[in-house]
């Protein structure tokens, strides 16, 4: 799956979960803070999202690379709520910033999608809270586990 994304693209960001069940900005909202939870995808603006890259690194070795998402709605990006890594932590979406690694993803391979991890701190992964399908479960960071709950399908929009 690693060499289907492309810089630049929109795509619906799918849990492992369940199939249609994508990222999205709760009410549509365009402020700074709005909550990112788990919605079934009609198509609207506001569960799509516009991978940028945001650099990469060597470690160990091997180059790493870095995204932004960015929500077409909002043109807010997916960023860590918290000057704090830990589990439990809140996703919302905040005004694009040049600065801090707090909207700075990796996405890592896993099986057919991706575990997506913030910058700062790999241990943690982007996840559904309670491992729950339903509309409006929240999205938080959670210790990797290797679970449907933090297993991401990247479908571009076309």
């Amino acid at each position: 799956t690693g060499d289907v994304l492309e810089d630049g693209a929109v795509y619906a960001i799918e849990t492992g979960l369940k199939a249609g069940m994508v990222l999205d900005v709760y009410g549509a909202s365009m402020d700074d803070g709005g909550n990112v939870q788990l919605f079934e995808n009609n198509g609207n603006t506001n569960k799509q999202w516009r991978m940028l890259s945001a650099g990469s690194e060597t470690k160990n070795g091997q180059t790493v690379n870095y995204y932004k998402f960015i929500n077409v709605n909002s043109g807010k990006a997916l960023t860590v709520d918290s000057s704090t890594y830990s589990s439990g932590v809140n996703v919302a979406q905040y005004t694009l910033r040049d600065i801090g690694d707090y909207q700075q993803w990796r996405l890592i391979p896993d099986g057919d999608g991706y575990t997506i991890v913030p910058k700062p701190n790999e241990s943690l992964a982007l996840d559904v809270s309670g491992g729950s399908s339903n509309n409006r479960t929240n999205i938080q960071l959670y210790e990797v586990n290797g679970t449907d709950a933090q297993r991401w399908k990247l479908i571009k929009v076309s």
